[in-house]
């Protein structure tokens, strides 16, 4: 069996809401294996309508590792997170649950695509990365963020480690 080591991307404004956010994550999901730096997303506008401008994003690895019909129950906790965070109904923080293998980075969707396939309760999995012989593959549909090389640092690291 492939083992599938989960994988949290969180995306927020101001670092308090995501510091208790996080802790939430590890109150459910157990010890942090290892945490990116945060970066300035500006990569897109399309969050800034409802999360405001100067977002940042940061990726975390948990030493727990996951299934695909785990990875749809726990977007459907995480997404209880976000709500919990909501300001006039409006996120503060966008987390984003996936897991990285020796096949690649892979996350939970809530949006369909041809290119994901679904794992049940209206959740998609999209592999955003792919991994060969140590490299890196990238996809027309892979995220501009996740083609950063101090994130692909980030997941190469995180997958030589497991």
């Amino acid at each position: 069996m492939i083992k599938m080591k989960l994988l949290i991307a969180v995306m927020y404004s101001d670092k308090e809401t995501c510091d208790k956010a996080v802790a939430e994550l590890k109150n459910l999901f157990g010890d942090i294996d290892s945490e990116s730096p945060g970066y300035n997303f500006n990569f897109t506008t399309y969050y800034e309508k409802e999360m405001g401008a100067g977002l940042k994003k940061k990726f975390i690895s948990f030493k727990k590792t996951t299934t695909n019909e785990e990875l749809a129950e726990i977007r459907t906790a995480t997404g209880k997170i976000e709500d919990k965070f909501r300001i006039n109904g409006k996120r503060t923080i966008n987390i984003d649950p996936g897991y990285i293998s020796k096949e690649g980075v892979f996350m939970a969707s809530l949006k369909n695509r041809q290119f994901k396939t679904g794992i049940g309760d209206g959740i998609f999995l999209h592999k955003i990365l792919g991994f060969e012989h140590g490299k890196i593959i990238e996809f027309n549909h892979t995220f501009a963020d996740y083609k950063l090389k101090q994130n692909q640092d980030f997941f190469l690291k995180v997958i030589s480690s497991s």
